[in-house]
């Protein structure tokens, strides 16, 4: 049932199975005593997540991971100066799953991981969101080296495009750049300086 408590929800909805609101569950109860079953499971699963814990359910998952979300085609997609803000939206939405917080609550990109509660279970739960995401292994040590959304951004930033998002710097062609210092020199004699 959905009310057991936040502890009990994180350790399993992690592994894909979710929990029914009391409501529903009470309704669901009465349907079911009128039945003549002996035994019958009610679980809402998230297949996505969990063939994790069996390979007997991989099967059930193929038609949820066609829809699978390409993270670095979409970063591609984005110039070099629009990646980082993409992909810090992106890690707040899924650490924002993997804690459990309620939609449309998220993380702040400098606050830590584990000053957000993240614990040793849900930082792996990232670690293979992400690597799903992008395709490609992410080193088990990547959640404690980068503690924070900005940092783990810059990092996975890096680590495919050989670049500082935070560092690009646009360059000014050399005559706009002649132009502004000529101008510049200009308004200093104006205002009584030397240039």
């Amino acid at each position: 049932w959905a009310s057991i408590g936040a502890a009990a929800r994180q350790k399993v909805s992690f592994k894909g199975i979710g929990a029914i609101e009391p409501e529903e569950g009470l309704a669901i109860l009465e349907k079911l005593m009128s039945e003549s079953v002996t035994q019958v499971g009610v679980i809402p699963i998230d297949w996505s997540e969990f063939p994790a814990i069996s390979p007997f359910f991989a099967d059930f998952s193929r038609k949820s991971s066609q829809h699978k979300f390409d993270l670095l085609e979409q970063l591609k997609s984005k110039r070099p100066h629009e990646r980082q803000a993409f992909l810090v939206a992106y890690l707040q939405t899924e650490i924002s799953k993997v804690l459990g917080l309620p939609t449309g609550q998220y993380p702040h990109p400098e606050q830590g991981f584990f000053e957000l509660g993240m614990d040793s279970l849900m930082s792996i739960e990232l670690r293979n969101r992400l690597e799903a995401n992008l395709g490609q292994g992410i080193p088990a040590t990547a959640i404690f080296q980068y503690p924070t959304i900005k940092a783990l951004a810059q990092y996975i930033i890096e680590k495919n495009y050989q670049l500082e998002a935070t560092s690009v710097k646009p360059q000014v062609p050399t005559e706009i750049k002649d132009s502004l210092i000529r101008e510049l020199e200009e308004l200093e004699a104006l205002l009584g300086g030397e240039p």
